[in-house]
């Protein structure tokens, strides 16, 4: 069995099949359900899905944050970063484009297209706005990327990553949901925002608030890369 590295033109489309794969399903639950019980489960079975279909080609990462992360690690090249953010952010807006098509100008206003934003209910908006939701994407992004560091590690048992990071995530997006709508995914929350201003949507509209969902999980995969080297 060859065990040559993939080149990064097939693990660059593999990341936008994979990403695809879970944007789609995810954000399809959300303008369709709206039940965060079908949402959270969409976003782990996706995952999983992905992560056994394609990680052993380009890692299966999906999220820009993931990706950030094991870089600062060491654990990924850093000139691969952008291409893969890149791929990332392509594949949910293809995912985004789609589900517009199926559910239709209407629903897409009513549901903003799976978009996420922040939740005034939560914290203390008079004092900090946004708070709440950002340190929400900061503490379950935290524990995602932990999980992934943990769970791919050569000494965890083999063959059960996916299972771990893909449940891992779907309760992160259920807990989440009602506070910052749960991304842990810069690429996630992207698709959705650039699709609606496509579809003539106020960019303001569309991407409010957005800086959450890029700082949010970027930070907390960075914490998480500090909490993986103590432990190690």
């Amino acid at each position: 069995m060859s065990t040559t590295k993939p080149s990064l033109g097939k693990r660059f489309i593999v990341e936008i099949l994979g990403t695809f794969i879970l944007v789609f399903m995810g954000t399809f639950a959300v303008t369709t359900s709206q039940n965060v019980l079908n949402i959270g489960l969409a976003f782990a079975a996706a995952a999983i899905g992905a992560i056994y279909a394609f990680g052993h080609i380009s890692g299966a990462h999906l999220n820009p944050a993931v990706t950030f992360s094991l870089a600062v690690r060491g654990r990924f090249p850093w000139k691969e970063v952008a291409p893969y953010g890149l791929a990332q952010i392509i594949g949910s807006v293809l995912a985004s484009l789609v589900n517009a098509s199926i559910i239709g100008d209407a629903r897409m206003r009513t549901t903003s297209l799976g978009a996420t934003y922040p939740s005034a209910s939560f914290g203390f908006p008079s004092i900090i706005p946004y708070s709440a939701a950002l340190i929400t994407e900061i503490i379950t992004t935290f524990i995602l990327v932990l999980t992934i560091l943990s769970a791919t590690e050569k000494e965890s048992p083999t063959g059960f990553a996916g299972i771990a990071i893909g449940l891992v995530l779907g309760i992160n997006v259920m807990l989440a949901a009602n506070i910052s709508g749960g991304s842990l995914n810069p690429a996630r929350s992207f698709g959705p925002a650039l699709v609606q201003v496509l579809l003539r949507i106020p960019f303001e509209h569309a991407f409010q608030a957005h800086w959450i969902y890029w700082l949010g999980p970027l930070l907390g995969g960075f914490l998480a890369t500090l909490a993986h080297w103590v432990k190690s």
